[in-house]
């Protein structure tokens, strides 16, 4: 919920709403209940206990809000910078959610999935994995591990995990089990025991991984059981070569230049 909250602070910062009804005000800003339906699209299904809670958190988040504004933090460089990057990065993913919003799959390109990677559906894996920040830090490390470096204390060095076992092999999960990047999913369900990934590009970062053991766990899967989550991975997907075909545009017709230098003058 205080998630939801601090999105709408970033909102309502570009809204006019002074001849809407509130449905809360404090001092003298308000939430309007456009915004609210804005915030909330699916409102409708939210009991009134829901909303009462919503608009209670609300009003503990703006009084903490208006007193640190009124101390001056809103002039703070910090705040300004992290501020501006939090916007920008909330403006980049809710284009990319709305333009890309409209993807769809056919039954047949879901059916051919299941026939291309039936098999993976019945063995569950077990891995351990590095995440870093960039592809040059990721093609060193990957060198370094082909090279004999021992996978569990070269992440406990560089690995952006913030994992208790960092390094450490993870429990045993099959496709679709684990909150995890799909292409980077497929990709762990392709190798063999004891393989070691080069670096793949996922949100959260460069993954490492290296297989380390693989077992069956069903005699088979039926394709009704699977077919929502195949249609996930593929609109994911075809979500991600639009992303990619856009920014490799966008890239080849921008100014850019480049000076790491100045982080170390």
């Amino acid at each position: 919920m205080k998630k939801i909250i601090f999105l709408s602070i970033l909102v309502l910062s570009f809204c006019s709403k002074s001849k809407e009804k509130a449905l809360v005000t404090v001092n003298n800003e308000k939430l309007t209940a456009r915004e609210f339906k804005i915030l909330i699209p699916q409102y409708n299904l939210l009991t009134k206990e829901d909303v009462e809670n919503f608009i209670e958190n609300w009003i503990d988040m703006e009084l903490v809000y208006q007193k640190a504004k009124k101390e001056g933090f809103l002039k703070n460089e910090t705040l300004k910078v992290k501020m501006e990057a939090a916007q920008k990065d909330f403006i980049v993913n809710y284009y990319i959610q709305t333009k890309t919003a409209n993807i769809l799959v056919s039954q047949q390109e879901i059916l051919d999935y299941y026939n291309k990677h039936k098999k993976d559906f019945l063995y569950q894996v077990k891995i351990q994995y590095i995440i870093l920040p960039d592809m040059g830090t990721a093609e060193s490390v990957y060198k370094q591990l082909l090279n004999g470096a021992n996978f569990k204390k070269l992440t406990s060095e560089v690995s952006m995990d913030k994992s208790v076992n960092k390094g450490e092999p993870t429990p045993y999960f099959g496709r679709g089990m684990q909150n995890m990047d799909p292409l980077l999913e497929e990709t762990i369900f392709s190798m063999k025991v004891g393989e070691i990934s080069k670096p793949i590009k996922t949100m959260a970062g460069y993954y490492i991984v290296k297989l380390v053991d693989k077992k069956q766990f069903k005699k088979s899967v039926d394709f009704n059981e699977v077919a929502n989550y195949i249609r996930y991975v593929l609109i994911f997907k075809k979500r991600q070569q639009m992303l990619d075909s856009m920014i490799a545009e966008l890239r080849k017709n921008a100014k850019i230049k480049k000076n790491i230098q100045a982080l170390y003058e």
